[in-house]
């Protein structure tokens, strides 16, 4: 419960900071977007005459990240060690769970 607690909170201080820069259309995951946005999207572009329509979902894709330099990018953008420290906990504790608090 503490976990939860603690990803919360982190999500609502770094979801502001990084939000703006992901792709405008992007869905997954992100705050107040979802499947029927995405299927609206898709069916924007049918109507538009879009003939290909393509979804990528790469398994595992995020374990292959560098966490070194994902973390170097964080630290650019989040002054706080603290809340840094808490995203660098949670991305080495791999699928296991953490006690951050």
């Amino acid at each position: 419960m503490r976990d939860r607690i603690v990803q919360t909170a982190l999500r609502l201080v770094i979801e502001p900071i990084f939000e703006h820069q992901f792709a405008e259309h992007s869905y997954g995951f992100r705050p107040g977007r979802g499947c029927k946005d995405a299927l609206r999207r898709v069916q924007t572009l049918l109507d538009e005459g879009s003939t290909w329509i393509v979804d990528a979902d790469l398994k595992g894709y995020f374990d292959t990240i560098p966490k070194d330099r994902l973390m170097g990018r964080v630290e650019e953008r989040i002054a706080d060690s603290r809340c840094w420290r808490c995203c660098e906990v949670y991305l080495d504790q791999g699928d296991g769970g953490a006690d951050v608090a």
